[in-house]
């Protein structure tokens, strides 16, 4: 197996052949770094600013920015485990994969695992292109933390090394210990956009009000998409907009 440095849960730069491409519209913008980033709790999520006329986009990490797949590889000396019979849905439960518990998995990801978790593949490229159509003012990380020591501290970390403009919220259980995705939908509404890659997340985003993007990964049911997901993101944005610059042109103003 090639050596996992990369993306997401996806791992693309592992077995077998890959194909990296690039279309029309990704180009990398300038994004102005502030001294420090900030981070926000569910409760604030109202206050956070912004221009009130564009769409609020909520950008998971683990899995879309952040490679979760390739740190637990690592830290468990696993195999890549999305073969071509382990993909879809199915395919989300690691412990499944590789026989061990939840404990078992996560006990050893504390505050350095967390902060020390490579870019995904597309991580900087879908950044730019959210900031080039929404505004950076408009982007916030929206994450389910384990419940392991240091998780939170560890996540917030890695925001402030590599996304310092950017706030990051938590979503999580009060009861459950390790949840595979949090009650994102308590953010949503129909302003609100959520990039995920877990696709029950996305159905109650969008079942609460919102707008939901499923980032195609090799364990949700887009995995045949994988290698086309920031063309297919860029598309369903230009579609968005198509349809709210035509919704507005014909309202009617007094």
């Amino acid at each position: 197996m090639a050596k996992v440095t990369g993306p997401d849960r996806s791992i693309e730069r592992s077995t077998g052949p890959t194909t990296t491409r690039s279309f029309p519209g990704a180009a990398s913008t300038p994004i102005t770094k502030p001294s420090a980033g900030r981070v926000l709790t569910a409760l604030h999520a109202g206050e956070y600013g912004g221009n009130d006329n564009l769409m609020k986009i909520l950008l998971d990490l683990d899995g879309v920015m952040a490679d979760l797949t390739g740190g637990l590889m690592r830290v468990h000396n696993k195999p890549w485990p999305f073969g071509p019979e382990n993909r879809g849905p199915d395919a989300w439960y690691l412990t499944n994969t590789w026989e061990m518990s939840a404990d078992e998995m996560w006990e050893p990801c504390g505050f350095d695992f967390w902060a020390g978790l490579q870019k995904t593949l597309e991580a900087d490229q879908l950044y730019q292109t959210l900031c080039r159509h929404f505004g950076q003012e408009n982007i916030c990380f929206l994450t389910s933390p384990v419940s392991t020591a240091g998780c939170v501290e560890g996540k917030r970390e890695w925001c402030a090394r590599h996304y310092p403009a950017t706030p990051i919220l938590f979503s999580a259980s009060s009861t459950a210990r390790f949840t595979p995705g949090g009650p994102k939908e308590f953010l949503a509404g129909p302003e609100r956009y959520l990039i995920d890659d877990n696709q029950d997340n996305c159905k109650r985003f969008e079942g609460a009000g919102g707008r939901a993007f499923l980032w195609p990964a090799w364990w949700n049911d887009r995995f045949e998409q994988t290698h086309f997901r920031m063309h297919l993101l860029e598309q369903e944005i230009r579609h968005m907009k198509h349809f709210q610059e035509a919704a507005e042109a014909l309202t009617v103003k007094p």
